[in-house]
């Protein structure tokens, strides 16, 4: 009996990623199927590993991955965890939406990235982003007491190439909470960084001389906004480098 259900589960899996790989579809589509597969076969913790081969398969067909965040949430934190693992960071997380919680290793180059992003969200949006901070040289080692962001982290010899960064970014909930606000300009560059690209309706911070706001025209290509986010990271101070281990292979932090 376990036996034909897991034959089962195999087949509706194959099924499923036939019919996906000739169709594009939206994150909220995805989680839909996602949530159907695993209910329709009661899926063990056995089974995960077919979970997680639906889930890449999904991402490939998926015209929103700024809303990937949608999909993950159908996972628990183990599997999510896989699911990061497999794809990377910078094919499943978007700077359009980072309000979550992160584990960072400094010694991975697209986890150092997406710490120099937050780094650069939490300097340039305002209010208290970043909670409940914790940085520890490894796995193994408890926590520094009462760390917060240090201003060595703003160059590249002073942001550590080894450690463990912990925290949750917060940005106001679309409600302006605690002082936070999304800069959209901001983000929209940093999606130069990653797969996921950024939503043509997406805004930025200017308004017009009639103040509206003006919607974006610029940063169309992934060079463009990455070079932006770069100028951005100079400007406010920052002495870090979006594009390390361009051009040296040899050495990628």
């Amino acid at each position: 009996k376990r036996a034909k259900k897991r034959i089962n589960a195999l087949k509706l899996l194959q099924q499923m990623q036939d019919l996906v790989s000739m169709k594009w579809i939206s994150a909220l589509q995805a989680r839909f199927m996602l949530d159907k597969y695993t209910k329709m076969i009661g899926i063990s913790s056995e089974d995960m590993k077919l979970k997680l081969n639906l889930t890449c398969t999904l991402h490939q067909r998926i015209v929103d991955l700024y809303n990937f965040d949608i999909v993950l949430g159908a996972l628990d934190l183990e599997e999510q965890a896989h699911i990061i693992n497999r794809l990377g960071w910078l094919n499943t997380w978007s700077p359009i939406k980072p309000d979550t919680y992160y584990e960072l290793s400094q010694s991975r180059r697209e986890e150092r990235l997406v710490s120099k992003a937050l780094l650069h969200l939490a300097v340039e949006e305002p209010g208290d982003n970043w909670w409940n901070e914790t940085f520890q040289w490894n796995r193994f080692d408890k926590v520094i007491p009462g760390w917060e962001l240090p201003i060595t982290w703003f160059t590249e010899s002073g942001m550590p190439s080894k450690g463990i960064l912990k925290l949750e970014y917060y940005s106001g909930e679309g409600e302006g909470k605690h002082e936070c606000a999304p800069r959209w300009r901001l983000r929209n560059a940093l999606s130069g960084l990653v797969l996921a690209p950024c939503p043509e309706f997406l805004r930025c911070d200017e308004r017009d001389e009639d103040g509206n706001w003006k919607y974006r025209s610029q940063l169309r290509s992934k060079y463009n906004q990455l070079t932006t986010a770069q100028k951005m990271l100079a400007s406010g101070g920052i002495m870090l480098n979006y594009r390390e281990g361009e051009g040296n292979k040899k050495r990628i932090i």
